[in-house]
Parts: structure tokens; C-alpha cells; sequence
């Protein structure tokens, strides 16, 4: 599903970057302890290194979601527009209007 969203959906109009996080699929897991915040670090960190100034669109699903929400939360100044899939708040609440 994916790789159908990415191609299909949002790739058509824009320029999409795609990256695993440190320690999953074939990236080195580094020496700093895995955390949601230190993945939006990284995130930022990569911005960085590929020379992205301006503000971005951030597609978060799953895991993605929450270091999405963790860039939005520390870093407002890089983010255009905010797009969770699939997400939580972190927390474990459940929405009242979603679970009655």
C-alpha cells in the first residue's frame, strides 16, 4: 500500500522523500538512544544535509505520524501543511468522538 500511495497519490504533483529512520531497514542504528523526538531530529537533520529552506508538506502514517507530530510540535517554522495517517496521539487516549 505504500508504495501504491507514495507513486500514485502524492508524487504526481509533488516531490516526495522517502527514508527510513536509524535502526530500521538497511540504515545504521547510530549511537543516540531511539526516541520519537530524537527520529524528528533526524528528520530535521536531513533537511538540513539536502538543503530544504523552505516550509514542507509532512505526510506522517504509523510511526511517521508521531515523529510528524514531533517536527510540527518543535519545529512549526518548517511546516506548511500536516498530514496524519493512521496516527495516535501517543499517549493511548482514545477519542471521544470516534469511541463514544
Amino acid at each position: 500500500m505504500g508504495t501504491f500511495f507514495h507513486k500514485n497519490l502524492v508524487a504526481s504533483n509533488n516531490t516526495v522523500i522517502v527514508f527510513d529512520n536509524r535502526g530500521i531497514g538497511d540504515t545504521t542504528i547510530g549511537t543516540k538512544p531511539f526516541s520519537i523526538k530524537q527520529f524528528a531530529n533526524d528528520t530535521i537533520e536531513l533537511l538540513e544535509k539536502l538543503g530544504i529552506n523552505k516550509k514542507i508538506d509532512v505526510l506522517g502514517f504509523s510511526l511517521g505520524s508521531l515523529i510528524a507530530q514531533e517536527i510540527a510540535l518543535n519545529h512549526p517554522e518548517k511546516i506548511r501543511k500536516l498530514i496524519l495517517y493512521g496516527s495516535t496521539d501517543g499517549v493511548g487516549k482514545r477519542c471521544c468522538c470516534c469511541f463514544g
